[in-house]
């Protein structure tokens, strides 16, 4: 088996591991659902035996940028870097905005597919 055969199993072998950790939290979430508190948000604490589970539960947020823009409370303002306009600044706006960003290298990204 070459590297690239082999990073797709084991990309399989992630996938396959993630459904069956969702079908056991599942399993976990009914068969505890009674002693979970009340609330909708926060985390419960459950022992089993050796075992002690916490479960977290909350909810996300989708925020409509453009009508929250035109309500005037409730909502953070967020500063994005706008890569596009950044690439294009002249070395002294460039060095300006620089002092407001802390840049990172990302981890590289890969996709392997058989051709």
């Amino acid at each position: 088996m070459n590297i690239y055969e082999k990073w797709l199993s084991v990309n399989q072998r992630i996938k396959d591991l993630q459904k069956e950790k969702l079908s056991i939290e599942i399993n976990l979430y009914e068969r505890n659902k009674s002693e979970l508190s009340k609330k909708d948000e926060g985390s419960t604490k459950i022992e089993s035996g050796k075992f002690l589970m916490t479960v977290t539960r909350g909810y996300t947020f989708k925020v409509d940028q453009e009508l929250a823009s035109v309500i005037d409370f409730g909502f953070k303002k967020k500063y994005e870097l706008d890569k596009t306009m950044y690439k294009k600044l002249d070395p002294d706006t460039k060095r300006r905005v620089d002092e407001a960003l802390e840049t990172k290298i990302k981890k590289p990204s890969f996709k392997v597919e058989m051709v």
